[in-house]
């Protein structure tokens, strides 16, 4: 099984040769890494590609100027960003393509192949979040990869290029006494060049206009965007249709995915019904596609997530929410518990100190300022937003 993944446009590697650097330097980071698909006969792409990607730990995708507009790269990291496994790479100053922008990524815009570097190590600590130290053997003697030296462009000109640098070699050359005599002729000087003659005036003939030089273009320089950091510990999410039904029981309620893929929220009690009516209605309203859990088969934290990626963003009325500042969060131990705080309010309680901490990253990350519940005390159902 293979540590990473990566899938990158071809363009990239054949005609730039920017992917086998990347590899060797994970490789010298102790990592196992696939990327280059040979499709066994009797197979097909898809099969092939599924396969290498449900076997990696993790998946990098190279976003550049070739890749964003291929099919073939986006098919990828949905695929991946299905899975919970995508970690973008930025190439080149470019957006992600349509549904992949609210993943944040790495920056190796201009990377010179240098380990130390910080973008690199950001990089690094992502991979290591989902992967551990890797399968393979780390090199620390490597401090740096070659990179691809780009060939200059070929200057236009040709044979007349030649032809005008030989005729001013022999009018300025050593020796050139034509050259000598006008340079001695104006003082040293530049020649001054001879005055444009003016047109002779005929009767009865409108002479034409004087074409005017066109102004040069000044181009603005599209802003690079800004890549946000990277997630630093793995998600655990499980991804619905988006499609949501209402089932009653004797003993409860539940919300269940119209697509048969587990049961997003259970209630009991006499107002289960109502409950899960009101997740329902949560559900709809923001469009909530994935549950995410920390630390399951008991998960204390649990979130939702948005087609795009991301968390909830607005508000919504009936909605039961506490405001929080993410940056302000703290954990502390209580009576045996570690509680998340926000100033004095209790946002969670967890049994164990990582996990705590694993949601403080996590509602930093997506930048949540709302706790919000369906159902409190004992809520069915929580998730973040902003």
């Amino acid at each position: 099984m293979a540590d990473i993944f990566i899938s990158y446009k071809r363009e990239d590697q054949e005609n730039k040769g920017r992917i086998l650097p990347i590899v060797r330097a994970l490789q010298a980071e102790g990592f196992d890494v696939f990327y280059d698909v040979e499709i066994p006969p009797g197979s097909t792409w898809e099969q092939v590609l599924q396969t290498k990607i449900n076997m990696a730990k993790c998946v990098l995708v190279m976003w550049s100027e070739a890749s964003v507009a291929s099919d073939w790269v986006k098919e990828e990291a949905e695929i991946a960003k299905t899975a919970g496994k995508i970690i973008p790479v930025f190439l080149d100053p470019v957006g992600a393509p349509f549904g992949f922008s609210r993943i944040e990524g790495a920056n190796l815009v201009g990377w010179t192949g240098d380990l130390d570097n910080k973008e690199w190590q950001n990089l690094i600590t992502a991979i290591k979040s989902r992967v551990g130290e890797g399968g393979g053997v780390k090199q620390p003697e490597v401090k740096s990869v070659p990179m691809p030296v780009e060939k200059p462009a070929r200057k236009k000109g040709g044979i007349g290029g030649f032809l005008i640098a030989g005729v001013l070699v022999a009018l300025l050359g050593g020796g050139g006494y034509y050259g000598y005599s006008v340079l001695q002729n104006s003082g040293g000087s530049q020649v001054k060049p001879k005055p444009t003659p003016t047109p002779t005036r005929i009767p009865g003939v409108t002479p034409k206009p004087t074409p005017t030089a066109t102004p040069t273009r000044v181009l603005t320089p599209v802003p690079m965007p800004t890549v946000r950091p990277v997630l630093s510990v793995s998600e655990d999410c499980i991804r619905y249709s988006g499609s949501y039904q209402v089932q009653t029981a004797v003993n409860g309620a539940k919300l269940v995915d119209a697509a048969g893929r587990g049961t997003p929220v259970y209630a009991t009690g006499s107002g289960a019904e109502a409950e899960v009516k009101q997740a329902q209605r949560v559900a709809q309203h923001y469009r909530l596609m994935s549950q995410c859990f920390v630390e399951r088969p008991k998960p204390e934290f649990k979130y939702w997530k948005t087609p795009d990626g991301g968390i909830p963003d607005g508000a919504m009325r009936g909605e039961d929410c506490i405001r929080m500042n993410p940056a302000a969060l703290t954990v502390s131990e209580r009576d045996g518990k570690y509680l998340v705080l926000s100033g004095t309010s209790s946002m969670l309680a967890f049994s164990d100190k990582a996990e705590a901490e694993k949601a403080v990253k996590i509602i930093r990350y997506y930048g949540a300022t709302r706790m919000c519940y369906v159902g409190r005390p004992n809520a069915s159902m929580s998730y973040i937003r902003k």
